[in-house]
């Protein structure tokens, strides 16, 4: 009998339940990666939930602009801002009476870059002091403030949000 040559690899048994084992830890570890990655800071924010510290109440008058039935959003038409400062005093307010908390993106909205991110506001306060991730210098930006909402029972439930325009006043 004539011995065969074998061409190409040859895998035994155990190599193959090897592979197969690598091959299962590499499919979950992409699905958990891909489930942490698909987190959206629009989830109920459960144990990372962190009323902003420098939340006050408010006293004085709130910001003109749209409401709904249930929850009250104010309006910022125009915020301005001092050229080269990262500080700046604009009050975000959530209005008294909101059923729900807020969370406040300050964002640009020709380049979606994120300005200014809040931690979560109770109704009736206001957040009235902000320090943007970088100076902005003189002259006038199309802006949103992006309020997120979640509920103020304990599971934190998201609620309805909404885009406020604005434009950065820069002198």
């Amino acid at each position: 009998m004539e011995k065969r040559e074998q061409k190409g690899i040859v895998l035994k048994r155990k190599h193959i339940i090897i592979l197969a084992l690598l091959l299962l830890l590499l499919v979950a570890g992409g699905i958990l990666l891909g489930m942490y990655l698909s987190r959206s800071d629009d989830a109920p924010p459960g144990n990372n939930f962190v009323i902003d510290g420098s939340a006050g109440g408010w006293q004085g008058e709130t910001p003109p602009g749209g409401s709904s039935d249930t929850i009250k959003i104010p309006g910022y038409p125009e915020i301005p801002i001092a050229a080269g400062q990262k500080n700046i005093s604009v009050a975000l307010l959530n209005p008294e009476g909101n059923p729900c908390y807020f969370k406040f993106e300050l964002v640009l909205e020709d380049t979606d870059e994120i300005l200014y991110t809040s931690d979560w506001v109770p109704p009736g306060q206001a957040v009235s002091k902000q320090t943007l991730s970088r100076a902005l210098t003189k002259g006038s930006y199309k802006a949103v403030i992006r309020i997120t909402t979640a509920s103020l029972d304990e599971g934190h439930s998201p609620m309805n949000g909404s885009n406020v325009k604005t434009t950065l006043n820069v002198q």
